[in-house]
This record gives C-alpha cells, structure tokens and sequence, in this order.
C-alpha cells in the first residue's frame, strides 16, 4: 500500500512524571501542527500523562493568521 510522507517526524518517550515529545520539521503548515498536536494529545491520553513536555525543532514560524487557525482548530479538538 502507498503511504504519503510526513512533513514532520513526531517521537515520545515516557519519562518518570511526565511525556516527552520531539517533533522536528523544516517547514510546518497549520494542517501539520493541528496533525502532530492530534497525535500528541492521543499519546498523552493512552499514557494517561497529564503533564508534556515538548521540544519543537522546526525552524519555521508560521504566520500569525496560521497561528490563530492552528490555535482554534486544536482547541476544537480537546
């Protein structure tokens, strides 16, 4: 079957208190972020972690009307 690449490598690992996110990107646009920002929030509630911390190694910043869709479309979804 074909699979489409990412534009973006997500990766966890469980730490003691707390999960560990990495995503690492050169460029995102907001349907990427809404995408690693859903698979975030599936790893944190299947290891029942309420507490993350996140290391965001993309050396892009999307704009701010991009930001504010991102923003809204993620709080959609939690």
């Amino acid at each position: 079957m074909f699979q489409l690449e990412r534009a973006f490598h997500l990766s966890f690992e469980e730490r003691p208190g707390y999960l560990y996110a990495h995503v690492a990107a050169e460029k995102i646009t907001p349907g990427d972020a809404l995408e690693y920002w859903r698979e975030i929030g599936q790893k944190c509630s299947a290891t029942h972690s309420d507490r993350l911390l996140l290391v965001r190694d993309v050396p892009y910043m999307m704009k701010d009307v991009d930001l504010r869709t991102t923003t809204s479309g993620y709080l959609k979804m939690v």
